[in-house]
């Protein structure tokens, strides 16, 4: 059987352990975007009893929260588009705004917003300060509720680039009467580990540090990934092993067989990574659409619990192995894989 095992109760204990850790701030947003980086609809309830604001990627993520009776504020991080006006009002999202020209259409709303400022990632933002303040002057002027106002720090091991953001960001702001806008946000979970709270922020995003994603404040593992041993061939040496003959054995080998392959997650990339099985470490050598390899031993037995991704810790080391982020390795599991929920 092929599982997502979801620590519930490792997820409340990092919420409260954030909090208590940073304890200067008014309003903690849990980044539930990706399904709460696959852990899905009761990760997001659990998150929601312990962080006083949600933010997602975009409207139909917010709008599933909703639909599941989920109180709590939601703001979405793609900038509102004109066509989904009525979903923000019908279920009471927050927008992000990082234009006029959508300013000027929605002027009559009286939705809440959050301004976005470009410091310097070119994603979504303004751009340039002109605008921002004429957009700022007209929102002052419309029925639209300006509740939030923030921008993205990109690269976090850069302390040149950090600050000149934080820089950036202030310069704007300055501009304006922000001591009357509610909530201010800057500070992801690696920027709140690594730099001073910003005196005129109120407001964190925490996703990372939810999940355990960090090697720093001893937060809880939430996330594995596990699957089983269904097939054991006793394979020669010289013979060879998956499509277009691509591993070949120099000896005679114990092969095992899971029913995982890439159309679950476990992609060509991870050939050469280990899985985990009775806590040793053994390799993927190939693998299928459904199906992969693993070169095991003797000791290794039918039915036993393979642990694609044993934990946390396990999925950074392999996203080092693999030059991507672990976030990634998380959400690419096929959605219609079965998760099992620790309390």
């Amino acid at each position: 059987m092929n599982y997502v095992e979801i620590n519930l109760k490792n997820i409340t204990n990092n919420c409260q352990k954030i909090k208590s850790l940073f304890p200067n701030y008014k309003y903690y947003m849990g980044v539930v975007k990706s399904d709460a980086y696959g852990c899905g609809m009761k990760a997001i309830k659990e998150i929601s009893k312990e962080m006083n604001y949600l933010v997602v990627a975009n409207i139909d993520e917010a709008i599933k929260i909703r639909k599941h009776k989920i109180n709590n504020s939601i703001l979405v991080l793609q900038p509102l588009e004109i066509k989904d006006l009525t979903k923000y009002e019908k279920y009471n999202i927050t927008a992000t705004i990082d234009n006029i020209d959508i300013i000027k259409k929605i002027y009559n709303s009286k939705i809440k917003i959050h301004i976005k400022i470009d410091t310097g990632m070119n994603r979504f933002g303004f751009k340039f300060k002109e605008d921002f303040i004429e957009s700022y002057n007209l929102i002052k002027h419309s029925n639209l509720i300006l509740e939030g106002i923030y921008t993205h720090l990109y690269f976090i091991d850069d302390d040149v680039i950090t600050y000149n953001q934080i820089n950036k960001f202030k310069s704007f702001i300055e501009q304006i009467d922000y001591k009357n806008i509610p909530i201010i946000h800057i500070s992801q979970s690696l920027g709140v580990t690594k730099y001073p709270k910003i005196d005129f922020a109120n407001g964190i995003r925490i996703g990372d540090l939810i999940y355990g994603l960090t090697e720093k404040l001893d937060l809880k593992s939430t996330f594995s990934f596990v699957s089983e041993i269904i097939s054991i061939k006793k394979v020669k040496k010289s013979e060879t092993v998956g499509y277009d003959a691509n591993f070949k054995c120099n000896k005679d080998e114990f092969i095992g067989i899971i029913p995982i392959g890439y159309s679950h997650g476990l992609t060509k990339n991870h050939i050469n990574t280990n899985v985990i099985i009775n806590n040793n470490e053994y390799p993927i050598i190939s693998n299928t659409m459904n199906i992969s390899f693993i070169k095991i031993d003797d000791k290794v037995k039918l039915n036993d619990k393979v642990y694609i991704y044993k934990d946390i810790n396990h999925i950074m080391n392999l996203s080092n192995q693999l030059n991507t982020v672990p976030q990634e390795l998380m959400t690419i599991i096929d959605k219609n894989i079965k998760k099992e929920y620790i309390k």
